[in-house]
């Protein structure tokens, strides 16, 4: 494959990788919103990532790249265009994989702000995710993140 991948078009994304960027996009853009990235924000993606179908088929040195990408695009064209482009051919249930990627993301600090939480009402709205399902979601989700005092 190495010889003729340049013939072939080697620079095109496999499906797998085009998928994983489109995940990936969503809790990237939840990191960035508030204007910087807590180390416990890309923690909790690159977890996840490892603990997921997608991303162990690509590989952990793949989906650091993807994400190094990922964070440059959101720099050079903004969050809503790179948003956009990750929604285009995603599907409902993959959208609600990245849906939970980002909740967890955005609770890596162990807690949630009301702006985080206008943020990811917003972004379920714009996924197609309903108020009930994205509920449930956090409901989950926060089970999850319970701590010892609980």
């Amino acid at each position: 494959m190495g010889l003729f991948s340049k013939l072939r078009g080697g620079n095109v994304m496999s499906t797998d990788d085009a998928i994983a960027r489109k995940i990936l996009t969503m809790p990237l853009i939840t990191a960035a919103a508030d204007g910087k990235i807590e180390k416990s924000e890309l923690m909790e993606v690159m977890n996840l990532c490892a603990q997921n179908p997608v991303f162990l088929s690509i590989g952990a040195d793949r989906t650091h790249e993807l994400a190094l990408a990922i964070l440059a695009d959101i720099k050079a064209r903004g969050m809503n265009q790179v948003f956009e482009d990750a929604m285009d051919g995603l599907s409902p249930a993959l959208r609600e994989t990245a849906f939970c990627f980002s909740v967890r993301t955005a609770v890596a600090d162990g807690r949630l702000d009301e702006s985080e939480k206008d943020t990811l009402a917003a972004m379920s709205s714009r996924m197609g995710i309903s108020i009930e399902r994205f509920k449930q979601i956090l409901d989950v989700l926060f089970m999850l993140q319970r701590s010892a005092a609980a």
